[in-house]
């Protein structure tokens, strides 16, 4: 069988996606139409290029996307201003809605004819959800959602997954972890053991950051912890639902999870395994940490930082999912009716619309969506005699090698990182191949790459596949019920500031507590605090919202 070097890889490369980029379906020779559109995240802001993604829409479609960061505080600002960007892509629903109220967006409703792929191809609930609530009562499609998919997923990574050094718990011997709770002592034995990563460097259970906390809540605890235990917070509200039992629960009751979490990781921090850099470090200081094996459990995988290396795979060494016993978890493979967290609308104010619906409408094409994400046809990945589609051997060198392509970039940073969220689900059937367009149920040639030793050792012992098959297999997964919360009214927005005012440091302070005392008081003047600044009233509001659109929701998920 042939073998590739890494140089021709890169000449291959390089011939074939310029073929490719040729080739495209309306390959431009001209000059670039600039699109400014918003974008999720702090990072990679400005004009996007050097990216096999950025030329694929250069060549495809003559544009390119100037990226600004919409960010709750800066979004709000541009809304304010009416200044927002021609294209915008944000996960702040609250602001989709107030500028719907405004009248800022264009009906996508009247542009069917530019838009075929986004009418046939984006979910039609979800396409009448938004006209149905999202509309200012006009019926208009004034905005979408990415990601919509009435497939549920079998296989991957859960993004609620306790995971822990498996190299470390193996060593222990494998104890039973019945609760929550039980991580701890686990956590404790391994960081006795191991008190130094390979530099010498200080280890600990758990390693946290604030700047995810957005000045609300402890995110840590109800964005971290809560989902491990099939609990999550309903929109921006001090409200949680028990997704076993669909009861709702303030955070500041005494027998809520928050309050457990709080005192998970108190307990944590009593015993030594909280990293007491946690209540100033950024997610980036983390993730460094996570990379040089200085934590040992984490909510998420990607909480992991980039540790699992190929040489330590070969070791059976790195981080592996661990659940207890009898654990019900947030699943993230149910269908996604009405898609995920980012939104997507059109400017009234707009310089380049025809371009603008071109590039939308290419977004929700299948053939592109998987030429975007996963690389040209052909080159990366390719379709069988049977009609099978497969990643080819340069294709899975690319992702096991971690090559770049010529000009820039890798597989897994294609252009979600500027949607944040493909458009269209990649758990979506290919009309054609019959096979899903992310490829997690595409057949594996003889080429693929087998099991590293770490992946064969869990898969034995966990007798699964991965992590979402192991919790099919356990009955493990617990579904979101979809509520589509409309606006938030002024009123209670301000009052959840001024209650956050209260929860949110207080909740750190109640973590690094000296002692129980200490702690108890503090969630004594949480509660009355947050009490007297009006949580009551956001939780009302957030409840009956909450009791309405789950009732409401049914008749869109189809």
């Amino acid at each position: 069988m042939k073998r590739f070097t890494v140089v021709s890889v890169m000449l291959i490369l390089g011939a074939a996606l310029a073929f490719a980029g040729g080739q495209g379906a309306s390959g431009r020779a001209g000059g670039l139409t600039t699109i400014q559109m918003t974008h999720v995240g702090t990072s990679a802001i400005g004009i996007q290029e050097g990216y096999y993604w950025t030329d694929i829409l250069k060549e495809d479609l003559g544009i390119q996307l100037d990226l600004v960061a919409s960010t709750p505080d800066n979004i709000k600002a541009m809304m304010a201003a009416r200044d927002l960007p021609e294209l915008v892509v944000t996960n702040q629903g609250n602001e989709i809605g107030t500028a719907i109220q405004a009248g800022m967006f264009i009906n996508l409703d009247d542009y069917r004819d530019k838009l075929p792929n986004l009418f046939a191809n984006g979910g039609q609930g979800m396409l009448q959800y938004h006209r149905d609530n999202f509309s200012n009562g006009t019926g208009q499609l004034n905005a979408i959602r990415f990601g919509a998919t009435n497939q549920s997923g079998t296989r991957g990574q859960n993004n609620a997954s306790p995971y822990l050094r498996w190299d470390y718990y193996k060593e222990l011997g494998m104890p039973a972890i019945n609760s929550l709770e039980n991580y701890l002592p686990l956590l404790k034995a391994m960081a006795d053991r191991h008190p130094v990563n390979e530099e010498g460097q200080k280890v600990y259970g758990i390693s946290l950051w604030p700047n995810w906390d957005e000045g609300r809540t402890m995110f840590a605890v109800n964005g971290g912890l809560a989902p491990l235990a099939g609990i999550i917070t309903i929109g921006t509200s001090f409200l949680e639902l028990d997704l076993q039992t669909s009861a709702l629960t303030s955070f500041m009751d005494d027998n809520s999870f928050y309050k457990r979490g709080l005192e998970f990781l108190f307990t944590a921090n009593q015993m030594g395994l909280l990293d007491p850099d946690s209540i100033t470090q950024t997610w980036d200081n983390f993730t460094e940490k996570a990379t040089a094996g200085r934590i040992l459990f984490a909510f998420w995988p990607w909480g992991t930082g980039s540790f699992n290396t190929a040489d330590r795979a070969e070791q059976v060494v790195g981080f592996k999912m661990v659940p207890f016993e009898g654990q019900k978890i947030l699943g993230a493979v149910s269908p996604v009716y009405l898609g995920g967290q980012c939104f997507l609308a059109v400017n009234k104010n707009h310089q380049n619309l025809d371009k603008i619906l071109e590039f939308i409408n290419y977004v929700f094409d299948y053939d592109s969506a998987m030429k975007l994400s996963l690389g040209p046809k052909g080159i990366t990945w390719d379709v069988d005699s049977a009609g099978e589609p497969y990643v080819t051997e340069l294709g899975w060198k690319m992702r096991t090698e971690s090559l770049e392509f010529p000009n820039g970039g890798k597989l897994g940073s294609g252009y979600s990182w500027a949607t944040n969220e493909t458009p269209l689900n990649g758990r979506n059937i290919h009309p054609v191949y019959k096979r899903s367009i992310g490829g997690s149920d595409w057949i594996r040639k003889d080429f693929a790459p087998k099991d590293t030793p770490l992946q064969a050792d869990w898969k034995k012992i966990m007798n699964a596949e991965d992590d979402i098959d192991y919790m099919i297999k356990n009955n493990m997964i617990l579904e979101e019920p979809f509520a589509g919360l409309p606006s938030v009214p002024n009123d209670i927005q301000a009052l959840i500031l001024r209650v956050g005012t209260v929860i949110q440091p207080g909740s750190w302070q109640a973590v690094f507590a000296r002692n129980e005392a200490e702690f108890n008081a503090i969630w004594t003047k949480m509660q009355a605090d947050a009490k007297g600044l009006g949580i009551d009233r956001v939780n009302e509001w957030f409840a009956n919202a909450h009791n309405k659109a789950r009732a409401e929701g049914a008749k869109y998920m189809r």
